[in-house]
């Protein structure tokens, strides 16, 4: 376990968003209304951000603030009375025979948008190109004419700063009807909508990045022996969103010179976001610092692969000409979940110092 950092499993990949609203739960359009389609009627089908069907409790602001790509695949045609004749590369899903003989639950058609993902996945480079991709900024829902069918519905993944977004694929048919409700049973009126509005059902997982502490030492005076200098590293950020920002890393560090020039460590991952103040608190026995960048030691943190990342803060320091001996040790402490207790070990020399 790494020291200071706090176990938040809810910072781990966020589980499955399995909660659908009605409009896909069903899209089995022959079961839906009994009249036949109007052949003369087009149908249009809107998504849009700010309708996030999900059961999990996150701040979805972020995401509306970006650009999503929304990958329409037509996986079936859709006759005048509501039968579906499915289109290759989807002929083996076997949606035509859905409703027939075996019960209709939001599962199973999860279960078939799934298998119609990965029938997609593995012939994306020949078949699987998308019949339309929709766009949406800040937001906005993007809205297409397409004619009648099943679709399946699959957003691309979304990059910020601090998290990265997934989006489970779904199917929804065009034109839709409100005619069962989700559990199945008969309760909405018994006309086909040919105008559907759609939203997207997104996952949230954390990025994290690295520090990196960077200590430059001009002169170094043999006679004293090994130059230990040790930081303190703390990093807050709000991770609940509520306005409060807690301490998702505290602990201390060193690096041991042996020889002028240059040494290194980096530390992490952190949550991308964090802000992170590095102090020097011991800086040897004869060695005072001069200079630290970025001032007061404060940086925030970048995601693994940004540009900027990882993050630096350099310190410098010089020989005073005082002949003070000394030395130090760095302990660090590790809390046990079961036990309820910290425990303390001395860290091995070269205490993660990389020299350059």
């Amino acid at each position: 376990m790494r020291t200071g950092k706090r176990n938040r499993g809810r910072l781990l990949a966020a589980a499955p968003c399995l909660l659908l609203c009605a409009a896909l739960l069903f899209p089995q359009a022959k079961l839906q209304a009994r009249d036949r389609v109007d052949e003369n009627r087009s149908c249009t089908l809107t998504v849009t951000a700010s309708r996030i069907v999900s059961e999990e409790e996150e701040n979805w602001e972020e995401l509306n603030r970006s650009e999503i790509r929304v990958d329409v695949y037509r996986v079936a045609d859709m006759d005048l009375y509501g039968n579906y004749h499915l289109l290759e590369p989807f002929a083996k899903l076997g949606l035509e025979h859905v409703g027939d003989g075996q019960e209709v639950t939001a599962g199973l058609w999860q279960e078939k948008a799934e298998q119609a993902a990965e029938i997609i996945r593995r012939q994306k480079e020949e078949q699987g190109v998308p019949y339309r991709t929709m766009v949406l900024r800040e937001g906005v829902g993007a809205k297409e004419t397409l004619p009648r069918g099943m679709y399946l519905i699959w957003a691309q993944e979304v990059q910020t700063a601090e998290y990265t977004y997934t989006f489970l694929p779904y199917l929804i048919s065009l034109p839709d009807s409100d005619y069962y409700d989700a559990q199945g049973a008969p309760s909405g009126p018994d006309v086909w909508r040919y105008d559907v509005e759609t939203g997207l059902k997104p996952r949230q997982e954390p990025r994290y990045g690295e520090l990196e502490i960077r200590k430059r030492l001009p002169v170094y005076d043999v006679s004293l022996g090994t130059a230990v200098f040790v930081f303190e590293v703390e990093a807050r950020r709000d991770m609940d969103r509520d306005g409060s920002a807690e301490i998702v890393y505290s602990n201390v560090v060193s690096l041991d010179f042996a020889a002028p020039g240059e040494q290194s460590v980096r530390i992490g991952p952190l949550p991308a976001g964090s802000e992170v103040t590095v102090r020097e608190v011991y800086s040897g026995s004869s060695y005072r610092k001069v200079s630290v960048r970025p001032e007061g030691g404060k940086v925030t943190v970048l995601a693994e692969g940004a540009q900027g990342s990882p993050v630096t803060v350099d310190f410098e320091n010089e020989y005073d000409g005082e002949h003070r001996y000394g030395t130090g040790v760095t302990n660090r402490f590790t809390y046990d979940e079961d036990k309820k207790e910290w425990t303390g070990a001395e860290l091995p020399e070269n205490r993660g110092g990389e020299s350059r």
